[in-house]
């Protein structure tokens, strides 16, 4: 007689081995669909935030300018989070006499930095040598808290990628002395770095002439500063695929398949002055560059600009191929192409849904400018230091609780007794007389 009990239990027995295998192959292509899926968007938002940090500097560094009249120095790449100098700026460094040259972090020259002198390859200010560059990590916290100007909303963690590494930072040495300035404001021909494109062609008029050049190793982050006081995978930088040394200065073979030499190589390798913003290219091989760049010349170049109203078309010097090894045109496809997800262009286009693409900010706003429209005049007191969301970024003329001076009067040897107008010098915050009369309200003397 059959037992009952037990005849039941067969009957609910659990799955074959051929449905649990079938069970864990669906599970495993819906987890890799998902982890593939995830490893796009988390790349993806890497990226994007990376792009705006890299703005994010270049808006500090230029209010820097701005308001010292310099551009800052660099800050030391190999110290740990604690000290006293990390992310800082050195306090002086156009110091360089030969690529030997110590760059002390403090004025009175006792604590000796790792920011790197690297003699160029142009003499801007003719004084028969060619001229230096320093390569360091961009001075986040200096940057960030200086109150004359961070008050737009730079913050330290803006001086870091996407990928959590810190961003390089190369400056013309000349560019970051006051004794070098022009009426109280750096000289802008004092440029010194070499920037080229994949194709080794320089980007700056005249060549060898770009001002600073801030950026990210990308995701691979070889040769990245980690904001721990160390760099990431640093031998990576001097050795091709066959495991050659790289030349110093641009390859007889230039870069890619030919030479065996990554793009990607060119700008971690700092024994020169030689920085490359190529075309974005993460596929592993000899034409990788995931860097992402930012330079500054008299007037910045991007790869991709926009074309009329519809379109993007590529500004550097060379052809961009897809699937083709030699374009024939500014952007040569062989085969088909389309776009999955979205493309990039480096100027920050805006669609106001009726399919046009149009450049973000509308001047129109401050053409047309009304001084009842409070949204383009800034309160009394303060001054416009930038444009952010067609608005302007406005800061307190005098910081708070900042002493101000007020060294100088008018009197009648210099037109009169009346202040006609006052000038404020951000560096000294001092108040001086833009003009003098003989009676109130007059015009100043010509």
């Amino acid at each position: 007689m059959r037992d009952p009990i037990h005849s039941h239990r067969s009957g609910a027995a659990g799955f074959t081995l051929l449905e649990l295998s079938i069970v864990l192959i669906v599970s495993g292509l819906v987890m890799a669909l998902f982890l593939g899926g995830y490893s796009l968007y988390r790349n993806s938002a890497a990226y994007d935030l990376t792009r705006e940090n890299l703005s994010s500097v270049d808006m500090a560094l230029q209010s820097y300018r701005g308001s010292r009249g310099q551009y800052p120095c660099p800050a030391d790449p190999m110290l740990a989070p604690g000290d006293a100098h990390y992310g800082r700026a050195a306090e002086r460094c156009n110091v360089c006499v030969d690529e030997t040259t110590t760059v002390y972090l403090d004025d009175a020259q006792t604590v000796a930095s790792n920011i790197l002198c690297r003699q160029g390859l142009r003499d801007a200010d003719g004084d028969g040598a060619n001229d230096f560059v320093l390569v360091g990590m961009v001075p986040f916290v200096t940057l960030a808290n200086d109150i004359e100007y961070s008050e737009w909303g730079f913050r330290e963690h803006m001086g870091f990628d996407g990928y959590n590494n810190a961003f390089a930072y190369a400056v013309s040495a000349n560019m970051t002395d006051q004794a070098t300035s022009i009426g109280g404001m750096i000289n802008s021909a004092l440029g010194a770095i070499t920037m080229i494109d994949e194709n080794a062609s320089d980007l700056s008029e005249p060549p060898n002439s770009t001002q600073y050049v801030v950026f990210s190793a990308g995701e691979n982050a070889v040769g990245a500063y980690n904001g721990q006081g160390n760099i990431v995978n640093e031998a990576e930088c001097f050795v091709s695929s066959s495991g050659d040394p790289i030349p110093d200065g641009i390859p007889p073979d230039g870069y890619g398949d030919a030479s065996g030499i990554a793009p990607d190589k060119v700008n971690c390798n700092r024994n020169n002055t030689i920085f490359m913003k190529g075309l974005y290219s993460p596929n592993d091989g000899n034409n990788h560059f995931d860097d992402l760049i930012l330079y500054r010349n008299y007037f910045s170049m991007e790869i991709w600009n926009q074309r009329g109203e519809h379109g993007l078309y590529n500004v550097n010097f060379g052809n961009v191929g897809v699937n083709t090894n030699a374009p024939e045109r500014k952007l040569d496809v062989n085969g088909h192409m389309k776009v999955e997800n979205k493309v990039r262009a480096e100027n920050g286009f805006c669609d106001n849904g009726d399919g046009i693409l149009r450049d973000c900010m509308d001047v129109a706003l401050f053409a047309d400018y009304e001084p009842t429209d409070e949204a383009h005049q800034c309160p009394q007191g303060q001054v416009a230091v930038g444009v952010q969301n067609n608005a302007l970024i406005c800061r307190d003329l005098v910081p708070s609780g900042a002493s101000v001076n007020y060294r100088y009067t008018c009197t009648l040897a210099n037109g009169g007794p009346y202040i006609t107008g006052l000038t404020y010098d951000v560096q000294t915050r001092t108040f001086y007389p833009s003009g003098c009369s003989e009676t109130p309200g007059s015009a100043p003397p010509p």
